[in-house]
């Protein structure tokens, strides 16, 4: 039986992503979270994001208690992607209510990724020529060429 998807939008009209099912996905199929039965949305990480409002937006009131995070649901089998409607116009702003997709979809550039990373045994220097130094470990430098291509 095939589910049906819902479009969702920013605030702005922008098309991010759908809901298929309850599970909430951004417009290329990446996995961003789940609705419950009363409509509040949350992050793959339990993390509350806002309240579906007039079936195609999530917007989350600002200045009140941030509902308890909820434990995390297994990720879901990406559906198949539905074809992307046509931006809407922009809604009329809503005094109290943060748009809770203005980043979803979002991706770096290749400048976001720019500098040196690090964790507790590596280092990666990534520069903006498009070339790489990875210290790691025990092992010898290395070396190389980077660029974005996909989601992180």
């Amino acid at each position: 039986m095939e589910i049906l998807s819902t479009p969702l939008f920013r605030w702005s009209g922008l098309y991010v992503g759908f809901l298929s099912g309850d599970f909430v996905f951004d417009d290329t199929g990446v996995y961003v979270g789940w609705e419950d039965a009363g409509g509040r949305v949350w992050k793959q990480d339990g993390i509350y994001m806002g309240q579906r409002i007039d079936g195609h937006y999530v917007l989350r009131r600002e200045g009140f208690t941030t509902p308890i995070p909820q434990p995390g649901k297994v990720p879901p089998v990406v559906p198949d992607l539905p074809v992307p409607p046509t931006n809407r116009s922009p809604r009329p702003p809503r005094p109290g209510w943060k748009d809770a997709l203005e980043l979803v979809g979002m991706r770096p550039t290749a400048g976001d990724l720019v500098g040196v990373w690090r964790n507790r045994n590596d280092l990666i220097q990534l520069n903006d020529d498009g070339t790489y130094g990875l210290i790691s470990g025990n092992q010898p430098p290395q070396s190389g060429t980077w660029d974005l291509r996909a989601n992180l």
